[in-house]
């Protein structure tokens, strides 16, 4: 279990949230207000985050957010992100849509697209080299799944 930093935070953890928060794999923290829809991101001060909707306080993080080591998972989703496309690109899909060969449905595939935001929890799929293997998700019987 991951420790909590409690503000004031400093200029490096400022930093370092204020980066988790623009993200486009990560996922960002947002006011738990019920009348804010769609969610609002909290805003990250030195004192603590705070709702630019109704001025709710947020005045701890993870560890992880603070210290900046959510980076080299962002890192590594990236990067295997772009190598999937790439080798999609090549032909590697089996004819499969990109959405469904990263392991996406349309609606989170679209997502993606305009906000660059992943759905929570993603897991970037493990794709074997060869195409014969490939079964898309929406094949997929409850039991291949796992």
């Amino acid at each position: 279990m991951t420790q909590r930093v409690l503000a004031p935070w400093t200029p490096e953890q400022v930093q370092s949230m204020r980066a988790y928060q623009a993200s486009q794999y990560t996922s960002t923290l947002c006011c738990l207000n019920v009348l804010h829809r769609p969610n609002v991101a909290f805003e990250v001060e030195p004192e603590g985050m705070v709702c630019p909707s109704c001025a709710a306080r947020r005045e701890w993080v993870h560890e992880g957010i603070a210290n900046g080591t959510w980076r080299v998972i962002e890192l590594e989703q990236a990067e295997q992100i772009d190598e999937l496309v790439t080798r999609w690109h090549d032909g590697e899909g089996g004819g499969a849509g990109l959405h469904e060969w990263l392991g996406l449905s349309e609606e989170e595939y679209g997502t993606w697209l305009e906000t660059s935001q992943l759905p929570v929890n993603y897991e970037v799929p493990r794709r074997p080299r060869s195409t014969s293997s490939f079964v898309p998700p929406t094949q997929r019987s409850p039991a291949s799944s796992s």
